[in-house]
């Protein structure tokens, strides 16, 4: 069977009647890789029951257990059961003389067992194209778990909000999408805290997560400066008093402002100049009225500096 990607994976699975003799995760995509695993595991238990679990389901660790220990529990017949599950994590760790093992062993698996691999690695042409994984797709199954950008991003945010029995809108998934982190477990995380702060409303929106997102501190004192630098100021405000509830240090804030400031100065001429720091004292006094997230930002910036000092 050719490889398959996650998305397919959960759906292609219900159709099957019986789990492969042998199941390859692999990508870079941790929470995907899991998520595949707890499916197999789930489609596992309901075909074969959960007695004798002790001779029935194995788990190894790729990174410890020798090739050998592998096929030893391939080899061995299920009890009380149709099949046996031997579950391999971390098999990026193992040796390149068990995966070429591999290669041999997919030719004729065991019927009896589903030998599933969990392997975290990048993908590329060249990683899928190996002798070893071309072998388990001919008599098993794999199953590539790529790292999700943008719209698929945006598309498991929502089937994760759904999952705890909230909707999200697009505004906020766009966020988190953006913002979330790098990982979907960081991203999990946060639609987690915003799902918790927003369980009266069963909808999550931007507001809520700008409220509980927990912004990377490097990331945003360099926003910070890119935003000073175009004079985008109220977004600047906003990602200041951010900065601020990161516990970041106020003095390079503070550095950040000066340099964002002036390389906008150094854009403008002398007129501009004198607008665009008008402006600034405009804002700091808007916001200070409170009907804004930002209320008063700039001064609390001031007022961490003079503590400081």
């Amino acid at each position: 069977m050719p490889s398959i990607d996650s998305s397919q994976f959960f759906k292609t699975l219900k159709n099957l009647p019986d789990l492969p003799s042998i199941l390859l995760f692999i990508g870079e995509e941790e929470t995907l890789i899991e998520e595949c695993m707890k499916a197999t595991e789930k489609k596992f238990f309901s075909s074969n029951g959960n007695e004798s679990l002790e001779f029935n389901f194995e788990k190894l660790d790729g990174g410890k257990d020798d090739g050998q220990k592998m096929f030893d529990s391939c080899s061995t017949l299920p009890l009380h059961s149709k099949k046996k599950l031997v579950l391999v994590s971390h098999f990026e760790k193992s040796s390149q003389s068990t995966k070429n093992a591999v290669k041999e062993y997919s030719k004729s698996p065991n019927p009896n067992t589903c030998l599933t691999l969990l392997h975290q690695s990048k993908l590329n042409s060249q990683i899928l194209n190996c002798e070893w994984i071309e072998g388990i797709s001919v008599n098993g199954m794999v199953v590539t778990c790529w790292k999700l950008f943008k719209n698929k991003r945006q598309e498991w945010i929502k089937q994760e909000t759904e999952k705890l029995g909230m909707q999200i809108s697009l505004e906020a998934s766009q966020l988190l999408s953006e913002k979330g982190g790098e990982s979907l477990l960081e991203l999990k995380s946060e639609i987690e805290k915003a799902a918790l702060y927003s369980f009266d409303k069963n909808k999550i929106e931007v507001e809520d997560i700008k409220k509980t997102l927990s912004f990377k501190k490097n990331e945003m004192i360099w926003e910070l400066k890119n935003l000073l630098e175009k004079g985008e100021l109220k977004k600047a405000g906003w990602l200041l008093e951010q900065c601020l509830d990161q516990k970041e240090e106020p003095i390079r804030i503070l550095h950040q402002i000066a340099q964002g400031a002036r390389a906008h100065l150094k854009k403008t001429n002398l007129r501009k100049s004198l607008r665009f720091l008008r402006k600034i004292k405009q804002t700091d006094l808007k916001l200070k009225t409170g009907e804004e997230i930002e209320s008063g930002i700039f001064e609390q910036l001031l007022l961490s500096c003079k503590e400081l000092i």
